[in-house]
């Protein structure tokens, strides 16, 4: 995308469609009648058509055809090294003004031949590089597709949630329908989607740093919270509103009231207009 382009995009009468579409809903848009297998697949084709390979967390960089996080952006730390490693600044991705948009393959870390017990990526470190077996955690090396709403969340009003949880929905058209919501799924690495779980959003000013390496995203385990870096904070709002929105999902007085907010402190970025572009919009 030219710089001219992306600045035309980024005018106050874009922003305000923007705004307007993801925090009040837009009645004439429904999604199609797929499962959430297919809309996984679509995203994924998608992905490559429009060349989007961000992750969402953490803005690590990933294969499209593979969804696996690139290699060629990692630094493998041998544990009976002594020698102080000195890690990129790169936090993950970063929108800064109009027209600006940090490459992480200009922050790359090359890749080193050693033994791998943990391993950083564009400022991820996976929180668990083994299982409790000892074999290395798939799930930190790959993306997976993340509800922003969890099913827990859009699915507990549901009648066969409440007889029977999600197994019981298996089979609900409603349920169903919004499970595939495009808008609603976001590409994540699997383990921090697997910690997040359907732990509700949260903000502090002393959230912990270091979960996850340089990537600044935190999940508290013991409240059942996720808190996510600045910069998809605008985002999640406006998926959330929308839902809500589309879905007359009732949200909490704190839930509303923590997404009006970051919607308001976070705009817009490149990188949510090119997110809405793979989900059809």
């Amino acid at each position: 995308m030219s710089k001219i382009k992306f600045q035309a995009l980024f005018s106050h009468s874009v922003m305000a469609v923007l705004f307007a579409i993801f925090a009040y809903g837009c009645a004439n848009v429904s999604p199609e009648s797929v499962s959430f297998s297919q809309s996984k697949k679509q995203l994924k084709q998608a992905y490559k058509q429009h060349n989007f390979h961000t992750e969402f967390y953490c803005g690590v960089e990933f294969d499209i055809d593979t969804l696996k996080i690139l290699e060629s952006n990692s630094r493998h730390i041998e544990s009976n090294s002594t020698a102080e490693v000195s890690l990129s600044d790169f936090n993950g991705f970063q929108a800064k003004g109009e027209g600006s948009l940090l490459n992480a393959n200009d922050r790359a870390l090359s890749a080193e031949s050693a033994k791998i017990t943990k391993e950083t990526t564009q400022g991820y470190t996976p929180r668990k590089p083994l299982t409790s077996k000892g074999k290395a955690n798939v799930r930190a090396k790959r993306i997976e597709f993340e509800h922003i709403m969890p099913a827990h969340r859009f699915g507990g009003q549901l009648e066969c949630w409440q007889n029977g949880g999600r197994k019981a929905c298996v089979n609900d058209e409603n349920f169903r329908k919004i499970e595939a919501e495009k808008r609603n799924l976001v590409p994540a690495i699997g383990e921090i989607n697997a910690d997040r779980s359907n732990f509700a959003y949260a903000e502090s000013k002393d959230v912990p740093q270091g979960q996850y390496g340089k990537c600044n995203a935190y999940t508290d385990f013991k409240n059942k919270r996720f808190y996510p870096r600045d910069e998809v904070k605008g985002i999640i709002a406006r998926i959330y509103l929308y839902m809500a929105k589309q879905y007359k999902i009732t949200l909490t007085q704190e839930e509303q009231s923590l997404m009006e907010s970051w919607d308001k402190a976070h705009p817009p970025t490149e990188y949510e207009m090119r997110l809405l572009q793979t989900q059809g919009f």
